[in-house]
């Protein structure tokens, strides 16, 4: 498992208050309440944004679990395209390149 570099705990969304913040969502930290971003187009966005800490998680949990079990098995190098995607999102999220 690798280290990420995100505000940690797990994110939440929420409807800001005020006739002035219509429609935008904030995204805020579970323990501390602290607003990460504000979200302006709706909550489907800010629930998306608000679970990527757990998804980015879950991408490390995979690429481990995947290690090399498909090669054996797989003539097509299908576990190899699939180790790349999920490398590909995770680099993509972190902006580092990752070996699956």
């Amino acid at each position: 498992m690798t280290t990420t570099q995100h505000t940690p705990a797990r994110w939440y969304a929420s409807e800001t208050a005020g006739h002035e913040t219509h429609g935008q969502t904030a995204i805020a930290n579970e323990i501390t309440g602290k607003t990460i971003a504000i979200v302006y187009d709706g909550k489907k966005h800010a629930r998306l944004i608000a679970a990527a800490p757990q998804m980015l998680d879950a991408l490390f949990t995979a690429l481990d679990a995947i290690g090399d079990t498909y090669e054996a098995r797989d003539n097509d190098s299908q576990g190899e395209m699939i180790r790349d995607i999920i490398a590909g999102a995770i680099a993509a999220a972190t902006g580092k390149e990752v070996q699956g």
